[in-house]
């Protein structure tokens, strides 16, 4: 689990980072990975 301070000195390093996204089809892979992360931080939080 990453802690409050450890999050802050990451977003140091990563707050300007670009992210380039080769195809449609991986950015779709990448969306939908995320939204499954997304509800299962939900179900943990709740």
């Amino acid at each position: 689990m990453i802690k409050k301070q450890e999050t802050m000195i990451l977003s140091e390093y990563i707050g300007d980072a670009m992210f380039k996204i080769p195809t449609p089809l991986m950015l779709s892979k990448i969306v939908d990975a995320g939204d499954k992360l997304e509800i299962k931080v939900n179900s943990i939080i709740r």
